[in-house]
């Protein structure tokens, strides 16, 4: 069943408000088994409180569905930058895993730019098409996605895949992995302003997991590149194969790893080397695994995943510089 929102919400959501559906829905897509999404003008955003009461009416079901699929529940939380508003929060449950869209907005002229990636987003079923189980291969847990904007600086977004080696066959340790989506968007691309990209990070803390013994096994691309230049991270994760995705790095652009295991972090640095790259939207797809010790039932928190953007623009004296960043937690559930 989807559901789309706007302003207010209904009764079983939000205690007794009218609902306003939004026009132009898509047809129910048979890989979804529920969906919501909320959309809200700046001055009368979501709070978290409403969040959550988006997320108590589906998670009976979800977490009886996710319990069945033979993997943890994966879910997750986000941090709020300060001056930021949610404008935007979308919810979508599939047979085997759920997927979540959050829109940041600092300023009301951004709002309209998260609501079309949040309609963007919900008429999009596709996180859910290869959410399946094989024996020892990586199967996609949890979806999320979160955009923020903000005039004059422009967006960052902050998107994640989440998967699990299936049917490992130890009963000694898990391994998890994940691919992370980091965009760039400069406020002379965005909005028509000055501003332009200086600084992108992508950053994987496996050091804040709960689990016994995490170690960072493998992370992708290694060592510095420089586009125009097709890139295919592979990721391993024993018994697992190689999971692997290509992505585009487009020119003026140079991606350095600045990864360590013995930090138990993955870490990436996006630098921008011509105009047309800081005045363009630019793009990183890394990603990185991690072994846990299997642990009992209960609650753990797995990592925290950042990203990072900075924006910087020319004051004839110089340059003034905004940064912004980012992170969701992730957890899951045995």
């Amino acid at each position: 069943m989807k559901r789309i929102y706007s302003v207010w919400v209904v009764f079983l959501l939000f205690g007794g408000a009218v609902a306003m559906a939004e026009p132009g829905l898509q047809p129910e897509d048979a890989h979804t088994i529920d969906s919501v999404l909320v959309v809200r003008p700046f001055g009368t955003p979501l709070t978290l409180q409403e969040i959550e009461q988006v997320r108590t009416n589906v998670k009976a079901n979800y977490e009886h569905l996710i319990q069945n699929a033979g993997h943890p529940v994966a879910f997750s939380t986000f941090d709020v930058p300060e001056g930021s508003v949610i404008a935007a929060y979308g919810f979508k449950l599939f047979a085997s895993m759920a997927a979540e869209f959050v829109g940041l907005a600092g300023d009301p002229q951004s709002v309209p730019l998260i609501h079309k990636d949040a309609r963007k987003w919900y008429n999009d079923d596709s996180e859910g098409k290869d959410a399946q189980i094989l024996a020892g291969s990586w199967v996609k847990i949890k979806s999320d996605v979160l955009h923020w904007y903000q005039y004059p600086y422009g967006g960052i977004t902050n998107n994640y895949e989440l998967r699990k080696c299936a049917n490992d066959g130890s009963s000694v340790h898990d391994w998890y992995a994940i691919r992370h989506t980091f965009r760039i968007l400069p406020g002379y691309s965005v909005y028509g302003t000055a501003w332009e990209n200086y600084r992108g990070f992508s950053i994987h803390n496996w050091s804040s997991s709960t689990f016994n013994n995490p170690q960072l096994r493998d992370w992708s691309p290694w060592g510095a590149h420089a586009g125009p230049v097709n890139l295919t991270p592979c990721i391993s994760g024993s018994p697992c194969p190689l999971w692997c995705w290509t992505f585009h790095l487009a020119g003026g652009t140079t991606m350095y790893a600045q990864s360590s295991s013995g930090a138990i972090t993955a870490k990436w640095e996006m630098q921008f080397t011509t105009d047309i790259a800081r005045r363009r939207n630019r793009r990183m797809d890394p990603g990185s695994s991690c072994r846990v010790d299997q642990p009992g039932a209960g609650h753990y928190k797995l990592l925290w995943l950042k990203s990072r953007g900075v924006f910087r623009h020319e004051t004839g004296f110089g340059y003034a510089y905004q940064g912004v960043e980012y992170t969701w937690h992730l957890y899951v559930k045995y």
